[in-house]
């Protein structure tokens, strides 16, 4: 397996296991930014409060990712639009 591809799979397990244990973790999100974040990217209120406690969470995400891929990590982003995803960015390169 490339070094690339060991990254991206890493990544997504971690990703996928965290983001979805965060987001059903008990925790006040403000409504007034849940109705603005839903109206400003057009998903349900509900959508929005998830997505806003995954990133109020990001430090505890990113946590065993920052360990597993130290300096390798070049910038890490939340995308908003469409599809709600993590994106981190890597300096590895392929074997």
């Amino acid at each position: 397996m490339t070094a690339i591809r060991f990254t991206q799979a890493l990544l997504l397990g971690v990703v996928l296991s965290c983001s979805s244990a965060f987001a059903n973790q008990p925790m006040m999100i403000d409504h007034h930014a849940a109705e603005s974040y839903a109206k400003d990217f057009d998903v349900s209120t509900n959508e929005a409060e998830r997505r806003l406690r995954i990133m109020a969470q990001a430090e505890d995400i990113l946590a065993p990712i920052n360990s597993a891929l130290g300096d390798s990590i070049s910038g890490v982003s939340f995308e908003n639009e469409g599809e709600f995803k993590l994106r981190i960015r890597t300096t590895s390169t392929q074997d």
